[in-house]
């Protein structure tokens, strides 16, 4: 029987929530990656996604970055639904940051597994626990001291490890098969392109061409080219 227990976020952390880093316009275009608002929501799991950078001082650069199984989290939305929105850092293979519109919090491995609470915050429990320290305004939002303060049901930490690696497995599986839909969809187009519109069907070399009302040639007979 698995016991959950009801637990403080930021007793799960390593260390606070923080914001992220704000620099004014002429320190962008050079420096270190930046994550910002376009890769948190559109991508659960960030590695190297990010185009952005941003100039830093070696103190901004050892306070605002990233480490692999942080959690980043939307500080303000557009859309209630957006508020609070969760990502996961993977293994960006540079130093990278991320902006003010966001907030980190970075998970004590002895107390928390960093992939179960990104699960769970993905979860309609997670959504629904978020939606309760989230504002309704015409920006949507949470602030650092709420989502430190929020209150969770979670397992044990080893217990957190198993349920991640088989969800983790589950959402590999379905990755795996939307690659192979998407090879099976690009081999459909290019046969159509093959057969259809360039008329190199298998035996096509036998087949003469004829003019089709002003259309590109196409094969005698059953393509419609015999009028007869």
């Amino acid at each position: 029987m698995i016991v959950w227990r009801e637990v403080v976020f930021d007793a799960l952390l390593s260390e606070p929530v923080r914001n992220g880093v704000y620099k004014a316009k002429e320190f962008h275009g050079r420096g270190v990656k930046v994550v910002n608002m376009k890769e948190l929501f559109g991508f659960d799991r960030i590695d190297d996604q990010p185009e952005l950078r941003v100039a830093l001082t070696e103190s901004e650069l050892e306070r605002f970055q990233l480490q692999p199984d942080d959690l980043l989290f939307a500080r303000r939305s557009f859309v209630f639904e957006g508020s609070g929105k969760c990502s996961i850092i993977g293994c960006p293979s540079e130093a990278t940051v991320f902006e003010s519109s966001m907030i980190r919090a970075r998970l004590d491995p002895q107390k928390a597994n960093a992939s179960f609470l990104f699960y769970l915050f993905l979860s309609p429990y997670g959504r629904a626990r978020m939606a309760s320290i989230a504002t309704r305004t015409a920006v949507s939002g949470i602030t650092g001291s709420n989502l430190a303060g929020l209150r969770l049901e979670v397992p044990a930490v080893d217990v957190q490890g198993r349920i991640a690696r088989v969800l983790a497995a589950f959402d590999e599986l379905i990755d795996n098969n939307r690659r192979r839909v998407e090879v099976l969809e690009e081999i459909t187009r290019t046969i159509y392109r093959e057969w259809f519109v360039r008329f190199r069907y298998p035996g096509h070399e036998g087949v003469p061409l004829v003019d089709s009302s002003g259309s590109p040639p196409v094969p005698v007979g059953r393509s419609g080219g015999d009028r007869r």
